[in-house]
């Protein structure tokens, strides 16, 4: 059931970062032709395009968290039979749970302190990075968190030879 949620979760935020991809590249493609034609660039490109590329980026973090499409250097745990290897997995899962938590909590705690900034040239309020940002972030604390139960439940049913009870 927590799969299928997680599933579901995933498919909406490669949809979102998808569509937000396809808009940024469109506004660029724009830009670049009004500069050229009409030598009017489209006010506010560089802001709109940072607000999107950010907001694809901790997004897609989140999938790469809910995906587990990590890169992994596995020279040492290799070594490490099957069960220890799931628990040591989920450990590090669970430490980069309670820290991308933290930092969730902090962005959200820290909209009060730019409540009033807003970016240079649309004046649009910063506090939708903030939050875009703490959303995503938020999410990658769940997607690691869920990790870490799979990687113990799927290492308890593992026998000590490493195959299925």
């Amino acid at each position: 059931m927590i799969r299928k949620l997680l599933d579901k979760v995933t498919l909406i935020i490669t949809w979102l970062c998808g569509i937000l991809m396809v808009l940024t590249i469109l506004l660029v493609v724009a830009n670049v032709l009004t500069r050229t034609l009409f030598t009017a660039p489209i006010k506010g490109t560089v802001e709109l395009v940072q607000y999107c590329i950010m907001a694809i980026a901790v997004l897609i973090m989140a999938r790469t968290c809910f995906e587990d499409k990590h890169i992994y250097v596995t020279v040492f745990t290799d070594k490490i039979p099957p069960r220890a290897r799931g628990i040591l997995y989920a450990f590090g899962r669970f430490i980069s749970a309670v820290l991308f938590g933290i930092m969730s909590v902090l962005l959200f705690k820290s909209l009060g302190g730019v409540a009033e900034r807003v970016s240079d040239i649309l004046h649009l309020p910063i506090t939708i990075m903030y939050t875009i940002m703490g959303i995503g972030v938020g999410l990658t604390a769940i997607a690691f968190l869920a990790q870490a139960f799979f990687f113990i439940t799927d290492s308890c049913k593992k026998t000590e030879g490493g195959a299925e009870e």
